[in-house]
């Protein structure tokens, strides 16, 4: 089935077109309009919330996974692509104990001063090693070391790979592909007449309109089991709740 998104290329052939490499540019052409392409998503993936002035992140960023802990180790590789933590760690099973994030001095102060093994009190994300092609890798410790097994939920943002392939597609919906291509043109606007034109005021209008579609999005009318601030719970009864930081609150 046809999508109504748009690939790397067809936004990096228009972008050229409306600089004057017509639309199959090769050599250091190709290579310029897709630079441009990538500015501009790079740039969409972290935009400001002009009704709030802060960075909005996207739902479609948002990650839930699972992290299983064992008896005698303290440190566990975070997925690739991690970008930020959104929730705490909080175990599966409500009766047990959620570890608390600490600064990663904090942690390597409680283990120099801690012996034996116990139920984690205290977390801390440190970086790993660096892979070229996947970037930053992150991890995760906990303090005391783990004294058995244990589940833990939590919610991260991604940090999506460049697009390479001409067929790749752009995160997001249909309209966030309309903003990006508006932004890449917007990039190569400025870039070659050294001035703010249409298209940048065409990519704010759409960016924006993105940003509410998505603001729609982070808010539902039902809930299963949800962050709400102390520990995953269900909650029931709430017609509305929006995001705010890593909590889930009723709309005012």
């Amino acid at each position: 089935m046809a999508s109504l998104r748009l690939t790397f290329q067809q936004v990096w052939s228009l972008v050229a077109d409306s600089i004057g490499f017509g639309t199959s540019p090769t050599g250091a052409n190709l290579t310029e309009v897709k630079q441009i392409t990538l500015r501009a998503y790079r740039r969409f993936l972290f935009p400001i919330d002009q009704s709030t002035g802060r960075v909005h992140k996207w739902s479609f960023l948002r990650q839930t996974s699972t992290l299983s802990v064992i008896s005698g180790t303290d440190t566990y590789k975070l997925p690739d692509g991690f970008g930020s933590l959104e929730t705490p760690f909080t175990h599966t099973t409500p009766q047990s104990f959620n570890p608390v994030q600490k600064p990663l001095d904090f942690i390597y102060l409680q283990k120099s001063s801690t012996t034996g093994n116990a139920v984690p009190l205290y977390f801390a994300l440190k970086s790993g090693a660096y892979d070229q092609i996947n970037g930053q890798k992150w991890e995760v410790i906990f303090s005391p070391v783990p004294n058995g097994s244990y589940e833990y939920y939590y919610v991260y943002n991604i940090v999506p790979l460049a697009l390479s392939a001409d067929s790749d597609y752009f995160i997001g919906s249909e309209l966030g592909s309309e903003a990006i291509l508006e932004m890449a043109l917007a990039v190569a606007e400025t870039q070659k007449d050294n001035q703010i034109g249409v298209h940048n005021q065409m990519a704010d209008t759409l960016l924006q309109q993105a940003i509410g579609a998505d603001k729609q999005t982070l808010t539902c009318g039902n809930l299963g089991q949800m962050w709400n601030g102390k520990g995953y719970e269900k909650l029931r009864h709430i017609t509305t709740v929006s995001y705010e930081g890593s909590q889930i609150l009723p709309e005012p």
